[in-house]
């Protein structure tokens, strides 16, 4: 009498190391894709961080003089990071009044990677810097930022395939 194959012990123990190799590799792709988007958002913070203190100095001296010639410059640099989508540099003044020097917008469009983009970064979040002359005293300014999150989702998603 043969033996039928879905007994035999050997293809039993093969489906079971096959299923279990499969389990085992998307538990390690999801980990990986999750430090991977962790990784990402720190970098995120990193980079608005690098790009509000690379500017400093220029901004506090656009809001300290209440030029909005310098103040637009100032965020014409900014925009040369195509992953900010929304500038603003405001004036300060001792009584806690604001003025707009220079507001600058990167027209967006809606992409399909929406849900990434909201997975990385936090929604609509404004990032924010008071600027100041001198290191004593009240703030001249204050330097705001919104980052585009569909360039951030389209660059973690190149990563993410190669996973």
């Amino acid at each position: 009498m043969p033996l039928k194959l879905r007994h035999n012990i050997a293809v039993k123990q093969t489906k079971t190391a096959v299923i279990a190799a499969v389990c085992i590799g998307f538990l390690f792709s999801f980990a990986q894709l999750s430090y991977d988007l962790f990784q990402e958002r720190e970098e995120t913070h990193a980079a608005v961080s690098h790009i509000m203190n690379s500017l400093k100095d220029p901004a506090a001296e656009a809001a300290y003089s209440l030029s909005p010639e310098l103040a637009a410059k100032v965020l014409n640099g900014i925009f040369q990071n195509p992953q900010v989508k929304e500038g603003y540099l405001y004036a300060m003044f001792g009584t806690g009044e604001t003025e707009l020097l220079a507001k600058r917008e990167r027209e967006v469009g809606e992409t399909s990677l929406q849900w990434l983009a909201q997975l990385i970064t936090e929604e609509d979040k404004l990032y924010s810097l008071e600027l100041h002359v001198s290191i004593q005293g009240d703030p001249t300014g204050l330097l705001q930022l919104r980052i585009d999150g569909g360039v951030l989702a389209k660059a973690f998603l190149d990563r993410a395939v190669v996973i």
